[in-house]
């Protein structure tokens, strides 16, 4: 089994997530960055990517070692 780039892939499953995020709040103020709402979304945001790549990150990573050991 071939191992899989698990920087590339973890970014890769983060931005899929944070682009569903920003798809569902496409609301006027959370476009406008001279609102209040927009940092406090785009903070959101940044928690939800980090959360998810280093989640992804791990599992990837377990799974090459675990690929390379059978």
């Amino acid at each position: 089994m071939e191992k899989i780039n698990p920087e590339m892939a973890a970014h890769n499953i983060a931005m899929i997530l944070c682009k569903k995020f920003y798809d569902t709040n496409n609301d006027k103020a959370f476009r406008d960055t001279d609102k209040k709402e927009f940092y406090g979304k785009a903070t959101q945001a940044a928690k939800l990517y980090a959360l998810v790549y280093d989640a992804a990150f791990k599992e990837i990573s377990s799974n090459n070692k675990e690929a390379y050991i059978q």
